[in-house]
């Protein structure tokens, strides 16, 4: 049952759609912040000299910077590219009574635990693989030079190692993604269990983000738990990796409840 939901959650449309699009987005934030300046830069100009002319093309063709410069447009979207792929899937079985199925052939408590841990992998790996991909491009395209002075860095968790070993600060911030894409995406399961339309599968879950992040941006002692803010990696200096790891606790907490309270009103309601 395990390996059959993982394979629904990763080899489909959905999740084909949600990495293109990170793709994009990833290049396009690069593109806007970065590149456009790079790419067509009058080389021949009278009042550029050899040493700006330099600088330009290291600054703009440093891998390094353009990650750290490709994420403005993945920040707004990043909590629909985690519940696309699969958090609908227990909508779409229950409304056609496969789930039934699913629950006599491997029992129910083997049922939800297999929707809990699916929507953890499908969730980190919504946000894990597009950036997985995005930096061996990067890598494979443009200049990998540890430079002396970068002159776009990040500021936020960890990122002194950034200046010394970027590369694992690199995966240290995809590592840090997935967790926040798998808390995520098992909260969304709990929330997707309580409703019949696919189409509120998606968006409550996002509502219900959006909600909280206003929420609790207004509030100075607490707003460092917003959702957004520990997906801001690289600029978020708000908050300490304990802070990260009681917000994901805390998803992963309410999310279980969601599913449990869903699988006892299914035992006694049918």
């Amino acid at each position: 049952m395990f390996k059959q939901e993982l394979i629904k959650a990763i080899y489909n449309l959905r999740m084909l759609f949600v990495i293109l699009i990170s793709l994009v987005l990833l290049f396009l934030s690069a593109y806007t912040q970065l590149l456009s300046s790079h790419l067509f830069i009058d080389k021949t100009a009278e009042d550029l000299t050899a040493e700006g002319l330099r600088y330009i093309l290291e600054t703009g063709s440093n891998k390094y910077h353009i990650w750290v410069e490709s994420f403005s447009y993945m920040q707004v979207i990043f909590v629909f590219a985690i519940v696309l792929p699969y958090t609908a899937s227990y909508v779409t079985e229950k409304n056609g009574g496969y789930h039934y199925l699913a629950i006599v052939r491997g029992g129910l408590n083997r049922y939800y635990r297999c929707k809990m841990y699916v929507s953890c992998i499908s969730g980190g790996l919504s946000l894990f693989v597009p950036e997985l991909l995005y930096y061996i491009g990067v890598s494979s395209l443009a200049q990998n030079t540890i430079l002396e002075s970068f002159t776009f860095y990040p500021v936020g968790l960890f990122s002194s190692l950034f200046f010394t070993n970027p590369d694992i600060y690199i995966l240290l911030q995809m590592t840090l993604h997935f967790v926040l894409g798998a808390s995520f995406g098992l909260f969304a399961m709990g929330l997707s269990m309580f409703f019949n339309k696919k189409i509120l599968a998606y968006t409550v879950p996002f509502f219900v983000y959006l909600t909280y992040d206003l929420v609790i941006s207004g509030m100075e002692n607490i707003r460092r738990f917003a959702i957004t803010n520990m997906y801001n990696f690289m600029s978020s200096t708000t908050y300490t990796i304990v802070d990260f790891i009681l917000l994901n606790l805390s998803l992963v907490a309410v999310g279980i409840l969601l599913v449990q309270y869903n699988k006892h009103r299914m035992i006694t309601s049918g």
